[in-house]
Parts: C-alpha cells; sequence; structure tokens
C-alpha cells in the first residue's frame, strides 16, 4: 500500500466503520484512492443510514415505554458515533449506585443497539474482506433488524416464564428445571429490571442447605455468561456461590473455583471483592496451620481465592 497523503487519510477518518475497514483493506490490495472512493461511496452512505434508523427505532421502542421524558439527558447522548461503551459504563455505574428501573431500561436498549453494530460489524467486514457484494451486506442488516424483533417477541415469553415461577414461589411449590431452563436465559440479562428477578430465581434454587447438582451447573453457566450482557456480577449472585459450598462442604468446589477466579477482575471493578474475602477469611486462617502436604484440593483453592481476592 502506498503512504497515504493528508487528503487520503482524511477521507478514511471520514468513513463509516465497516466502510473504512473496506476501504483500507482495498488501498492494501493495490487500488488507489480514488478507485476506493467510487467503490466505497454508495455503501458508506447506506451504512450511516443503517445506524441512523436503528438509533431512530431504539428511540422510538425508548419513546414506547415512556422513557423518552425521564431519560432525556441519557437519550440526547444517542447520537451515530456516540462511544457506546463509555455511556453504558456511566449508566451502570449510577444503576448499581440508584437501583433506578427506568435507567435499568434503558441499559437495556442501549446495550441491545450496541451488540447489534458489533454483531453487524463482525459479519459485514467478513463478507466485504471475502469479496462479496456490498448489497449482500444490506441484505444482512434487515435480517438482523428482524432478528432483532424476535428477540423482543421472545423477551416477552421470558416475561410470562418469570412471573409463572413467581406465583409458584409464592404457594410454596418449587420451580421445575424446565421453567428455570427457560427463565435463565443470560442473554436477556442486559436487561435489569429482567436481570433482578433472575437472579431470585437463581438464589432460589438453594433451598434448605441443597441444590439439584443438575439445576446446580445451569446456575453456574448464567452467573458466567450473564456478565457479558449485564456487564456485571450481581452481588446475590456471588453470595450464591459462597453460600452454596461453605454450607455443603465448609470448603471451596473445583466448579466454584473456576469461576471465581474468571469473575475476579469484574468483582473487583465493581468494588465487590469484600463479598468474597470475607466469607473466604475464616476459611483461609484456620488452614494457615495446616502442612501444606496434608491439605487436600479443596483446601488449596480456598488459599489461592483467598489470595486472590485480598
Amino acid at each position: 500500500m502506498k503512504k497515504l497523503d493528508k487528503e487520503a487519510k482524511t477521507f478514511l477518518s471520514n468513513c463509516a466503520p465497516i466502510t473504512r475497514r473496506w476501504a483500507v483493506d482495498l488501498l492494501v490490495k493495490g487500488k488507489d484512492i480514488e478507485e476506493v472512493k467510487i467503490a466505497v461511496k454508495v455503501f458508506h452512505v447506506s451504512e450511516v443510514t443503517i445506524y441512523k434508523k436503528w438509533i431512530e427505532n431504539t428511540i422510538k421502542d425508548m419513546s414506547r415505554i415512556k422513557l423518552n421524558l425521564s431519560m432525556k439527558e441519557w437519550i440526547e447522548q444517542l447520537v451515530i458515533g456516540a462511544n457506546l461503551d463509555r455511556l453504558l459504563s456511566r449508566a451502570r455505574k449510577e444503576y448499581i449506585k440508584s437501583e433506578n428501573k427506568t435507567l435499568g431500561k434503558f441499559i437495556n436498549r442501549v446495550k441491545r443497539l450496541q451488540d447489534k453494530e458489533k454483531e453487524f460489524y463482525r459479519r459485514a467486514t467478513e463478507m466485504l474482506l471475502a469479496g462479496k457484494n456490498f448489497v449482500k451486506v444490506l441484505d444482512l442488516a434487515a435480517e438482523m433488524e428482524t432478528e432483532n424483533e424476535l428477540f423482543l417477541e421472545r423477551e416477552l415469553y421470558l416475561k410470562q416464564t418469570i412471573k409463572h415461577i413467581e406465583r409458584l414461589n409464592k404457594l410454596g411449590v418449587r420451580e421445575s428445571y424446565n421453567n428455570i431452563v427457560q427463565a435463565l436465559k443470560p442473554e436477556y440479562a442486559g436487561n435489569p429490571a429482567i436481570f433482578d428477578k433472575q437472579v431470585v430465581i437463581a438464589c432460589h434454587t438453594y433451598i434448605d442447605g441443597t441444590v439439584d447438582p443438575t439445576t446446580k451447573v445451569k446456575v453456574y453457566r448464567f452467573i458466567e455468561e450473564s456478565v457479558k450482557y449485564a456487564g456485571y456480577v450481581h452481588a446475590s449472585l456471588i453470595q450464591y456461590l459462597m453460600k452454596q459450598d461453605r454450607k455443603m462442604e465448609q470448603r471451596i468446589s473445583h466448579e466454584t473455583f473456576e469461576l471465581l477466579e474468571k469473575l475476579c477482575p469484574k468483582i473487583k471493578a465493581y468494588g465487590m471483592t469484600a463479598i468474597v474475602a470475607s466469607k473466604l477469611k475464616p476459611l483461609a486462617e484456620a488452614l494457615r496451620e495446616k502442612e501444606v502436604s496434608q491439605m487436600t484440593e479443596s483446601d488449596l483453592y480456598v488459599l489461592k481465592l483467598a489470595d486472590m481476592y485480598k
């Protein structure tokens, strides 16, 4: 690729993300900058239009659930090119402090928009760099919008399942495994209103000091995968992990050790280290007097986690 002059650099900086990636690839393959401008011009306009439409649809959806009034200052930050990572980070920290359910709904909608944009970027660049016609990419955008509508429909079904489980709990009936599987869909943890109820359901699987092994696997998977969508580890889920093992074995299982090890950076980032540390400290102190050769694998897990969560 030839060294780019100021005009070419300005052109690339003004391109939409996918267009820019495609343009750079064409330049690397030996295309002249003027040829590249012609090749990507129509797609650039289409890409900007897609983002604009997605943002408009997101704001329209927010208006439908009456977020447009109370969340006005937050919604005004939803523009093409906005740093959604930064916006979500600020909103999540505010939500954890205030537990404002309306802000939670805003976070859910923005996270959905962000996920869609990231997925579109990944799939669209793969197609364009593989030489596919950009019209196919525009078809992909339409398909993704349809997928989003299906996601929202499934969300309604999930809410019905959660309500059903809540009614069963009030009647003192333990929910079935199938209901738990249906309710603990991690991809919906981005909606704080749903996530809070999913957490209650997950924690309710621990009854009278026991939890069904099959259900435990499902709950652990939910705890791990929900972080990707919720953006943080819920304090009650951390307590669930500690309560589970301390009640049953007074030690840390292999599954719990692995999960707490993976979640450590997120737990530390949100200042919730003390939840784990307070549970581990008495166990670790009791083990300090023990010879290493006499320690079980579970004992070593306790000591490793205690050091990790100092």
